[in-house]
């Protein structure tokens, strides 16, 4: 059980790390941080530029494929 959950988190991790290398050039901030903010610390994304909000789209589809 704990093997499969450090596989998950490891592939959910080398998935936006790779959303941070395909849009670090792209405005707004880091794909990753704004699904920390999201998830870790349970912000609400209602005043967030739109930028970023298309990179936490990018990255939550990241993550459901």
């Amino acid at each position: 059980m704990v093997d499969k959950r450090k596989r998950r988190f490891r592939d959910a991790t080398d998935v936006l790390d790779g959303c941070d290398r395909e849009y670090r050039l792209s405005p707004g901030k880091r794909p990753t941080l704004l699904v920390y903010r999201v998830i870790c610390t349970d912000q609400d994304a209602i005043n967030w530029p739109e930028e970023d909000l298309g990179n936490l789209r990018v990255a939550l589809n990241a993550l459901v494929r």
